[in-house]
């Protein structure tokens, strides 16, 4: 099978071609993808923020102190799993407690959150599942029982707190009915927020930023992304504040990205601007497509642009 001849036949099809040579396309991270699209010529190429995201945190934990951590979580969690009289002990214990009576998760590898989901409903659980490994039934049935250390659970501790954001962005990404591109940018700037090293930080959280950190800064790099990605934002009336800018981006190099975006805008106006011009549209009355005021508009500094939203 060809991707490559299949996404362009399918945008064939369904019209999605576009005179101004811009055709943008969304897949995820695999190489057999990346590929594809680059030999069906289609672009820019826009990988999933979502899974882009998720192949980050997943660099975050596999740091040595956080797997390890995780492994001996994981092996708590599944003994519960496996083991009806201890799961039922559980029970009777987070009643005893007053506790939700929320069940232990056991993560899945390929997906981040579901191992911040383990931790976070560990340490809600955490007196219920202390109380029940100390149980002598269920220590006299089973030899080899894992508890975590006092250092285990101020680091799960920490590392719940310090993944929280980034679960909410990727809640926020999987909730919203109608994603689109221009959110990237400002979850972007707000990554680059949380990811900032500070002196405070543990051992174990710095190296979580730094891994996340490294692989984000290869992703959305390349000029024609970054062009596209500011853009969309300018153009969502969501971040027309532009609040997710920093000072760098507004200073007057003719490379920085407020600069790139204004020079993209204004050949996106000039293209659309000679679309409704041309003569394939001369049956139509000019004075409806309020030409003039498109091409007034055209050479107006980005933040004089008048948008109409």
């Amino acid at each position: 099978m060809n991707i490559a001849e299949l996404l362009r036949n399918a945008a064939e099809e369904w019209n999605l071609t576009r005179s101004i040579n811009i055709n943008p396309i969304t897949t995820d991270n695999a190489s057999n993808m990346i590929i594809a699209v680059r030999e069906s010529q289609l672009g820019p190429h826009i990988k999933c923020f979502a899974h882009t995201l998720n192949l980050a945190s997943q660099r975050g934990l596999q740091v040595s102190g956080v797997s390890k951590l995780l492994g001996r979580v994981r092996r708590v969690v599944s003994f519960f799993h496996r083991s009806t009289h201890a799961n039922a002990m559980f029970k009777n214990k987070q009643k005893m407690l007053q506790l939700p009576g929320h069940k232990l998760i056991v993560d899945v590898p390929t997906r981040w959150n579901s191992s911040y989901d383990m931790l976070s409903q560990y340490l809600e659980q955490q007196p219920a599942i202390l109380a029940t490994l100390m149980a002598p039934e269920v220590r006299k049935s089973e030899k080899d029982l894992v508890t975590l250390s006092e250092t285990d659970i101020s680091n799960a501790e920490q590392i719940v707190t310090f993944l929280k954001p980034i679960k909410t962005i990727t809640t926020l990404l999987c909730d919203e009915q109608n994603p689109t591109v221009s959110m990237i940018q400002p979850l972007l700037s707000r990554l680059k927020v949380l990811l900032a090293l500070s002196n405070n930080d543990p051992e174990i959280i710095r190296n979580m930023k730094g891994a996340i950190s490294a692989d984000i800064a290869k992703r959305y790099c390349e000029p024609e992304i970054a062009e596209f990605l500011q853009v969309s934002s300018l153009l969502d009336p969501r971040f027309k504040s532009l609040v997710h800018l920093t000072h760098d981006d507004f200073d007057e190099t003719d490379d920085s990205p407020l600069n790139l975006a204004e020079q993209a805008l204004m050949k996106l106006a000039m293209a659309i601007h000679t679309k409704v011009c041309s003569k394939e549209l001369k049956d139509i009355k000019m004075k409806d497509l309020s030409c003039d005021h498109v091409s007034s508009e055209v050479h107006k500094p980005v933040h004089l642009i008048n948008f109409k939203y």
